[in-house]
């Protein structure tokens, strides 16, 4: 019975995660993986790639920012090259969102989640 889900290599969002999460009381937020640069030549269209999914019990938590990071827009600005070929390699993303506990929730704390 968990409050707060971190998916990562998710395809079929639309299809079947967000339905059955939905259906399971959670509300979720995904984030695709986008072409880079070095991938931009490839067939792929985004229901092709898949991504990264956090979901939370509506009941318990309320969504108040969410932040998507590009890697390899980052890694492109990295110093060690090494950083750069990993991340540019397989066009990482990461999710980070802000999670605030309603009133009557069992949580007092506000959360934190990442997902990459």
């Amino acid at each position: 019975e968990c409050d707060v889900i971190c998916l990562q290599d998710v395809d079929d969002y639309h299809g079947f995660w967000l339905p059955g999460l939905n259906a399971a009381g959670f509300d979720t937020m995904y984030a695709p993986r986008q072409k880079s640069q070095a991938h931009a030549e490839e067939d792929l269209i985004s229901e092709d790639l898949d991504g990264v999914l956090i979901g939370w019990k509506r009941m318990h938590f309320q969504l108040v920012r969410s932040e998507v990071i590009e890697l390899h827009r980052a890694a492109e600005r990295a110093k060690r090259a090494s950083t750069a070929v990993r991340c540019a390699a397989r066009d990482e993303i990461a999710m980070i969102l802000d999670l605030v506990p309603f009133n009557n929730a069992t949580h007092d704390a506000a959360l934190v989640v990442a997902c990459t």
